[in-house]
């Protein structure tokens, strides 16, 4: 059996780790993805559909900030259908990465903020996963 395609945002005991599913056969860029949050103090799973152009733009997102290491730089991304994540990210000229972690569930007034820190060898980890699980299912 072949592991899940699996993109994993963390540094420590803190990470969202998202595990990508085949496509949906009539929407061939719409994924289903099982996301696991681990906060140092909470551990939690849901599910919700991610579109590969999110998955892109989130990679546009980390090689531009990988682009401007030794710079302070600023950005922000988001993905998800039923459940919003959003990733504020923050790089400093001295290459910390503060990545914060937003997730909101649509259909209920719930909500999770927690950061995860790292470092500027983060990035190239990150944009790799990214391209490996998206080659894994053929779709980018």
């Amino acid at each position: 059996m072949i592991d899940a395609p699996t993109i994993e945002l963390g540094s420590g005991p803190q990470y969202i780790r998202c595990e990508l599913s085949q496509p949906y056969w009539e929407i061939l860029r719409y994924l289903p993805t099982a996301v696991v949050v681990d906060t140092g103090v909470f551990r939690g799973t849901f599910a919700t559909n991610v579109w590969v152009d999110e998955w892109l733009a989130i990679r546009d997102v980390f090689t531009g900030l990988n682009a401007q290491v030794g710079q302070d730089a600023e950005a922000r991304c988001s993905f998800g259908d039923e459940v919003d994540v959003s990733l504020s990210i923050r790089l400093t000229r001295l290459g910390h990465l503060a990545l914060r972690v937003e997730i909101h569930l649509n259909e209920v007034d719930s909500a999770l903020h927690f950061w995860i820190d790292a470092d500027q060898t983060y990035l190239p980890l990150w944009i790799q996963q990214i391209d490996e699980a998206l080659a894994q299912l053929s779709v980018s």
